[in-house]
């Protein structure tokens, strides 16, 4: 599934690898409809997220005792997820990959192994954009530029969203409405169709099936 959604993804908007990194060197496939304005192309940030599911599983794969081809499934696995994760670019996927090994070091062993493990990923962050800023100093520019204009341009949606649930708390508003009910800021009225979504699962599963709902999906997850 990675692998075609990755096959399946156009040249990604370059945010963290420069331009060169950020064209699909696979062969390209036609997965989505042609009519729709990514013209057919897989969203990176939904291969980002693909990529994101199946890592956990392939790297218990490999921790699997006594279990060659179980072993092999997973390291194929990973090969192909890792770099699709790295490919996509989609900064709330690698944040979450971040997140998932910050608590799987904060489970296992003594308080002072947790510790430098713990500050390890924070610390090379910092010195892979030090090392940029002096290298390239106009692409880290450009990252911290696009970064902080996507924080921006969220913040609407994710206002109106809580407001929408505030309305509507056990049961939510329904599944496709939120573009239907955001208001773009200095839009005229009229008929809109704004953003498709809230651009945070756990505040977009509250305004489709309202609290009950989020509930229920966070018992699943668990």
């Amino acid at each position: 599934v990675v692998l075609l959604g990755w096959m399946g993804t156009g040249p990604v908007e370059p945010k963290l690898l420069p331009p060169a990194l950020s064209q699909n060197v696979l062969p390209h496939l036609k997965l989505g409809l042609p009519g729709l304005t990514n013209k057919g192309n897989v969203n990176p940030n939904a291969l980002g997220v693909a990529a994101l599911l199946v890592l956990p599983l392939a790297l218990a794969a490999i921790r699997a005792e006594r279990r060659g081809g179980l072993r092999l499934a997973g390291l194929v696995a990973t090969a192909v997820a890792g770099p699709a994760l790295i490919y996509s670019q989609s900064r709330s996927a690698l944040l979450a990959a971040l997140s998932l090994i910050a608590v799987r070091v904060l489970g296992t062993g003594r308080a002072t192994v947790r510790l430098p493990w713990l500050l390890l990923v924070p610390t090379l962050l910092v010195v892979m954009l030090a090392g940029l800023r002096a290298v390239e100093p106009d692409w880290y520019r450009q990252i911290l530029t696009t970064t902080v204009e996507s924080l921006g341009h969220r913040a609407e949606p994710l206002r109106q969203a809580a407001g929408l649930v505030a309305e509507a708390p056990a049961f939510g508003i329904g599944f496709n409405e939120f573009r239907r009910r955001y208001v773009p800021p200095d839009t005229p009225p009229g008929p809109r169709f704004g953003w498709a979504h809230a651009h945070n699962v756990f505040l977009q599963t509250a305004l489709d099936i309202g609290l009950v709902g989020l509930v229920c999906y966070l018992a699943v997850q668990a």
